[in-house]
């Protein structure tokens, strides 16, 4: 019996306990945003450059991430440890082989944790523009050379002296106004252009969950801004094509053709509703977004959803419908 005992005690021991062989004491932590392209950095040191990507650290860290992307308000997530399904069932395996010793290894190494939450997800809130300078886009024209100052104007010549006109001559009857009949027609008056009262754009928008079911824009922004050179880059390189189509991102930082924007929310069943546009093309983009949770023992959200755009031409006071989807 004190033979088998000493070899359990070896065997755990060379091995260096059962969950640090197979699990290993280290995990990749992933970290995604929205919008992505972010910066990464916790309290212990480690960073990257931009959103999603992954970060080698040991199992049982504790520490706090900031996400940050100019534009946006800071995001944080507190990072911990936790006993996972496979650190549980190497742990015992420990105690099988080699009892105390098999666990006080791997406990010390923590290669029976798992990192949570992981992967995490942050949602960027766009900030004020208060709050720190806007990024120019890199379609952005350049801003316009500063103006020299007018040159002065010269003093007015002063005014002429003022005479009394002479009074006019008297009308001769051809040039008097002809006279009307009691009761005859009134003169016609002038014709005025006619003027449409402005076209109508409307539609609806939705996608399809991970779990098969449709979800709307209901309560979620529509942008309607006209089609243009700016505007045409702008679509062609967050949705991939100047017609327009799907980008993962709900929101966008400011742009130089923002004043042109008109703004509409869809209704509960998903619809929305522009009236009195121009004759012209017009872009709308419309937001969709899905937060689901996770799953399991995280209390984390994954972002599903994203802004659908397309192209869309009114004139003479029509009334023109749309469906954003893919």
């Amino acid at each position: 019996m004190k033979l088998g005992l000493a070899a359990s005690v070896s065997a755990c021991v060379m091995l260096g306990a059962c969950a640090s062989v197979t699990r290993g004491t280290t995990d990749a932590w992933e970290v995604s945003s929205d919008p992505i392209g972010a910066k990464v950095e916790t309290t212990h040191g480690h960073q990257c450059p931009a959103t999603p990507c992954s970060i080698r650290m040991s199992r049982k860290s504790e520490f706090v991430a900031t996400v940050t992307k100019p534009g946006y308000k800071p995001a944080t997530v507190t990072v911990t440890h936790k006993t996972a399904k496979a650190g549980a069932a190497g742990m015992a395996g420990n105690v099988l082989i080699g009892g105390l010793i098999g666990i006080a290894i791997d406990s010390t190494t923590g290669a029976t944790q798992d990192l949570t939450p992981n992967p995490a997800f942050l949602k960027l809130e766009p900030a004020s523009i208060y709050d720190a300078p806007s990024v120019a886009a890199p379609w952005a024209a350049a801003p316009p050379a500063p103006e020299p100052p007018p040159e002065p104007e010269p003093p007015l010549p002063p005014p002429p002296v003022s005479r009394p006109l002479p009074p006019p001559p008297p009308l001769s009857p051809s040039d008097a106004e002809p006279l009307r009949l009691a009761g005859g027609p009134p003169p016609a008056a002038p014709e005025l252009p006619r003027v449409h009262a402005g076209n109508v754009i409307k539609g609806s928008a939705f996608l399809r969950a991970g779990n098969g079911q449709q979800r709307t824009c209901a309560g979620r922004p529509v942008r309607l801004f006209p089609v243009n050179e700016t505007t045409q880059a702008f679509v062609a390189w967050t949705f991939g094509s100047p017609a327009g189509g799907f980008s993962r991102r709900t929101g966008w930082e400011p742009q130089p053709f923002d004043h042109d924007v008109q703004f509409a929310t869809c209704d509960a069943q998903g619809v929305f509703v522009f009236d009195r546009a121009p004759d012209g093309d017009y872009y709308v983009a419309a937001v969709v977004s899905i937060e689901t949770p996770a799953g399991g023992s995280v209390s984390y959200l994954v972002q599903e959803g994203g802004t659908l755009a397309t192209r869309v031409s009114v004139s003479g006071g029509a009334v023109q419908s749309v469906t954003l989807t893919r």
